[in-house]
């Protein structure tokens, strides 16, 4: 069991998606372990300091980064994936349930960005 302090926690929690229900009661929204995960994840690096805060990284799945970025295709933006153009654990997330084949792919768009403004040659 892992103890976080009160900043963390309400750090942590903020980040849970809260909605109304048709009757204008607050409900919480029930999240993913995939969700608890990255979340949790992205504060540990907080933590030790080696990512930003979270209002600086825009995280989509596959489908919005796809438009974001102007590729013509899911399947295009999937094998810049898989070629080594964009990064799994730097600009790219996956963030697949352990039983899954299929990938479910998040993008930071800002690193995004940044990597495919790099010209290939520059790129490690």
């Amino acid at each position: 069991m892992i103890l976080l302090n009160r900043e963390v926690a309400e750090r942590f929690t903020s980040q849970i998606n809260v909605k109304k229900s048709r009757t204008g009661n607050l409900m919480n929204r029930y999240i993913t372990e995939q969700e608890v995960r990255a979340i949790f994840k992205d504060e540990m690096r907080r933590m030790v300091g080696t990512v930003a805060e979270p209002q600086d990284i825009e995280w989509l799945p596959t489908s919005e980064a796809c438009r974001k970025l102007n590729y013509p295709s899911q399947d295009s933006l999937r094998k810049a994936v898989s070629n080594g153009t964009l990064r799994l654990g730097f600009e790219v997330q996956d963030r697949r349930s352990p039983e899954s084949r299929n990938c479910s792919y998040y993008f930071n768009i800002p690193a995004c960005v940044k990597r495919l403004n790099t010209p290939p040659e520059k790129r490690a």
